[in-house]
């Protein structure tokens, strides 16, 4: 699924273009796989390099070539994902600061709208692409008043969340978007299929 989006977005933008996968602030994630860098990893990432010549915590000026992190809200890690040749990308990237962003986050759990995927502008950086498949229940309901739009795990507990590896090399083709994205998506020209309603279902 996440390819055929992918290759979407690309062609939309006539292969000039970096998908943002991941914007967020380094103290803290959601979810953590590891835990937040620390400041040894900024350190590291070249955390040395930026600090030299600022000020310390105290106000004094600090000496060049003595380590200085800043607060770890200051520092953003993301991650740009992108497919180019000579004639689609023909000149290096160039990177400018941005305004922090929110978003993409919408919770495999709860109400299907519970949280927009919808990016917006914010005062810190917290946006990161979520693609949740929700399976819908096939069997019998037998409740009188069942409660849809509810989710939740895998029923056997298993298959957690993955991340998304070997893109390139994934097999192309094998979804149809327009069959399986159940919200409007203008910008890739997808009116959204929404899923037929259940027995009982109002």
């Amino acid at each position: 699924f996440y390819v055929q989006l992918f290759d979407a977005a690309l062609e939309k933008a006539g292969g000039k273009a970096l998908v943002t996968e991941y914007a967020w602030q380094t103290d803290s994630c959601d979810p953590c796989p590891v835990p937040p860098l620390t400041p040894a990893d900024l350190y590291t990432l070249g955390g040395d390099v930026f600090g030299e010549g600022s000020a310390s915590d105290d106000g004094e000026p600090r000496l060049a070539g003595q380590p200085y992190f800043g607060p770890a809200s200051s520092w953003v890690l993301t991650r740009l994902h992108t497919r180019y040749s000579k004639d689609t990308l023909s000149e290096d990237i160039v990177f400018t600061p941005a305004k922090p962003v929110r978003g993409g986050r919408a919770l495999g759990y709860g109400k299907s709208d519970e949280q927009p995927g919808a990016v917006e502008m914010a005062s810190s950086n917290n946006f990161q692409g979520r693609y949740i498949i929700r399976h819908y229940w096939e069997g019998e309901v037998a409740c009188d008043n069942p409660e849809w739009g509810r989710w939740g795990g895998p029923p056997d507990g298993g298959d957690r969340t993955q991340a998304a590896t070997e893109l390139a090399s994934a097999p192309r083709g094998q979804v149809a978007l327009d069959g399986v994205v159940t919200s409007a998506l203008p910008q890739l020209g997808l009116k959204g299929k929404p899923a037929p309603k259940r027995p009982k279902q109002k």
